[in-house]
């Protein structure tokens, strides 16, 4: 793993169950097949500096899609990822999201419930209809925010200092009731709301950081799968965070 060695681990929060991390845009949240540098290889490199050990145990609970920033939580124990695993299911496991879009808003709050179909050919999401026998249900509700309010704003905000498309940029907040690949994305668009950059789904160009859409996973919330205790991690909270090597 000698080619992260520079790479900056962002740890919200660790104890010997969990790793509480901030994902940076353009980064994948898992291994894959490809040789770009990756957040679990990050994280099982500092483990193995760490615990002197080649192969730490790591499990990714939950994933972002690689433009996308924001909080994730990753399990040291097989008991813990079971139960984090678990706790995807119900209202335990929350995340909130913060957005930046183009388009009509058409009123300060709203709640999409579409049928979504993913293809595997192209790699993207589309709403489909309920008819359509591997479409799933999506959910999600989002309220425009004032920019001042925006958590992850100095993250979002390079977006919105950027030439206004028609419309306008607008903030939104928003909670998942579902989980679909790329529903946030794909169920904006196709409201007349697209997230900025996000030109693979009609997002308009805007300059903010590279290989990024505006769009960042800005509080997590669940339970401690041992304690039991219910925690809250967000984007903006640097009180306590860490900037390891990932080696």
């Amino acid at each position: 793993m000698a080619g992260y060695s520079n790479q900056k681990v962002f740890i919200l929060y660790e104890d010997e169950h969990l790793l509480v991390v901030k994902k940076p845009f353009g980064m994948e949240s898992q291994r894959g097949k490809s040789f770009a540098m990756d957040q679990e290889s990050l994280l099982r490199g500092y483990l193995s500096s760490k615990t002197k050990t080649d192969n730490p145990y790591l499990a990714v609970v939950h994933r972002l899609d690689r433009p996308v920033a924001g909080v994730m939580v990753y399990a040291k124990t097989k008991k813990a990822a079971a139960d984090l695993s678990a706790q995807l299911q119900t209202e335990n496991f929350s995340k909130k999201y913060e957005a930046v879009v183009s388009g009509i808003v058409p009123a300060c709050e709203g709640r999409l419930e579409d049928y979504l179909t993913a293809d595997k050919r192209t790699g993207t999401t589309s709403v489909s209809s309920k008819a359509d026998p591997l479409a799933k249900k999506a959910v999600l509700t989002w309220k425009e925010i004032a920019r001042e309010e925006v958590k992850s704003g100095e993250i979002l905000l390079p977006y919105a200092i950027n030439p206004s498309p028609e419309g306008g940029w607008h903030f939104l907040s928003i909670v998942l009731e579902t989980g679909r690949h790329h529903q946030i994305r794909a169920q904006l668009s196709h409201a007349g709301m697209p997230i900025a950059a996000d030109v693979r789904y009609g997002g308009a160009n805007a300059h903010g950081p590279r290989g990024a859409i505006a769009l960042c996973a800005a509080q997590l919330s669940f339970r401690h799968p041992i304690t039991g205790k219910y925690l809250t991690f967000s984007w903006n909270d640097d009180t306590n965070i860490t900037a390891v090597n990932g080696r």
